[in-house]
């Protein structure tokens, strides 16, 4: 149980409610008549920078952009409580399931608790190594590694496969009157968009949605009334239990982002774990699965075996579908040089057989060496640049207004604290100061993956960043004239 610091329409808990939270939540029957908020919604929206193929596979000079959205819901207090109190009840057994069947339990991955030794649990870093280390380790000279990805997971969720495998996990013909009531909410949900609420709610004075967090706001709602008034009677409540484009009822959808949406995805997915890891001792093969990130390894001889099963299976059985373009179909070779002994990765494109490289959980595996994967490469300096640009834009501001005010002066230089921190080595290590805990940066993330991967060639893809950081200041100062960050300061 955790009490998360959130604007929602209804205020805050505080930690003497804990015993009321725990009671309530509980009751069978106050869940059975709980009537729930409807979520708030927004879009989180990722750049990508990728250079297109031609129809002869060959890739453009030039990278285009192109934009990935994430839809996220997130509850009300209460309502968030609820649902982890029932998804942890679901998660319980589900554990059970998977404790049953020690590859069925190694094979599903995310959203889990697994340990990896007494200090700490297994996380992406952890996975992908094992991935990566089969593949070394296997006795056959050449062996294909499939990886699938499921087209929007959560949106097409299928309420009744969803509602039999939730009674099934249950040993019950039919969902009780509070499991039933916490499924019609996750299946059957509301949500309101986040710029309506702003909108309405003008006298907040939020400028934008991202400066909502800085805003000392308990609450949009104080009492049930003004939500009724303010929200439900202006129609600002969408439903997802129609779809009003097709003028049909939608059977199909969960939130992404509610505490037990994670939950309900390993539960519907279990049959289809179930299935793979069957298939997967039958050849000797590996299964892992990351949420909707699906791998398989096993022999070249059923490559075709397992690609259809797996369409077929996620089509026919879970109504999902995969995406045929995202679809790695890797092959590792071992070949012998000179009394030694490698790995060759390559690919079919086209018909033609060409290197490649085996993508997962964002690192790059060749056959030999593992590299952290391009794309967070280019996020982390994207970032940082970004954050040197903003701050760099508040000292010019700064120094506009020193001009003006010459009574009133600003600090007209560039931050670098917060730089050096969250971007630099500065920051990497772990530390807890004045009783906060500062859990390090993406440096550290690339060094705990050298340390657990064995893997000092990561550290040399991070070695250019302090230059980086350095050179974005200075250009900076130079551009707008601002003064330099000084060494030491009263603070």
């Amino acid at each position: 149980m955790k009490l998360k610091k959130y604007t929602h329409f209804s205020v805050q808990y505080e930690h003497g409610q804990i015993p009321f939270i725990r009671a309530y939540v509980s009751n069978p029957e106050k869940i059975s008549k709980h009537r729930f908020h409807p979520f708030i919604h927004y879009t989180i929206q990722a750049n990508r920078f990728r250079r297109e193929k031609d129809i002869s596979g060959q890739k453009s000079p030039t990278r285009e952009k192109s934009n990935k959205k994430r839809e996220i819901f997130y509850a009300d207090h209460l309502d968030a409580q609820v649902f982890a109190y029932y998804g942890n009840i679901l998660n319980e057994k589900l554990e059970a399931v998977y404790s049953q069947n020690g590859s069925l339990n190694n094979s599903v991955i995310a959203y889990r608790a697994i340990k990896c030794d007494e200090n700490r649990n297994k996380c992406n870093i952890d996975f992908a190594n094992e991935v990566f280390q089969y593949v070394l380790d296997s006795e056959n000279d050449k062996i294909a590694v499939l990886c699938f990805d499921i087209k929007s997971f959560f949106d097409t969720l299928d309420h009744n496969l969803l509602k039999k495998a939730w009674c099934k996990i249950l040993d019950r013909k039919n969902l009780e009157k509070d499991h039933y009531k916490v499924f019609k909410a996750i299946t059957k949900f509301t949500y309101v968009e986040l710029g309506d609420i702003i909108n309405e709610f003008k006298e907040l004075k939020i400028q934008k949605v991202q400066y909502l967090k800085k805003k000392d706001v308990g609450a949009f709602c104080k009492s049930g009334e003004e939500f009724r008034q303010r929200v439900k009677n202006k129609r600002l409540i969408n439903y997802n239990k129609f779809d009003f484009k097709n003028n049909k009822v939608r059977t199909f959808g969960i939130p992404q982002g509610s505490p037990i949406s994670a939950v309900l995805s390993n539960l519907y997915l279990l049959r289809f774990d179930e299935e793979m890891v069957k298939r997967a001792t039958g050849v000797c093969g590996l299964y892992r699965r990351y949420s909707d990130d699906i791998l398989f390894i096993c022999p070249v001889s059923v490559v075709d075996e397992i690609k259809n099963f797996v369409y077929s299976f996620i089509r026919n059985e879970l109504s999902l579908i995969i995406q045929e373009e995202k679809t790695q179909e890797v092959i590792f070779t071992r070949v012998k040089n000179n009394k030694l002994v490698k790995w060759e990765c390559s690919t079919i494109e086209n018909n033609v057989i060409k290197p490649a490289l085996l993508s997962y959980l964002g690192f790059d595996f060749d056959g030999n060496n593992i590299r952290i994967r391009q794309k967070g490469l280019s996020l982390y300096y994207r970032n940082l640049k970004r954050m040197i640009r903003r701050r760099a834009r508040y000292a010019f501001y700064a120094k506009r207004h020193n001009f003006r005010h010459p009574n009133r002066k600003k600090d007209a230089w560039i931050y670098r604290q917060r730089i050096y921190k969250t971007k630099s080595h500065l920051g990497a290590k772990r530390k807890k100061v004045d009783g906060k805990v500062f859990w390090g940066n993406y440096i550290s993330y690339i060094k705990t993956a050298s340390k657990i991967m064995g893997q000092p060639a990561l550290l040399k893809q991070i070695r250019n960043h302090w230059k980086i950081i350095e050179r974005q200041i200075k250009e900076f100062e130079i551009a707008h004239e601002l003064e330099k960050t000084p060494s030491k300061r009263g603070k």
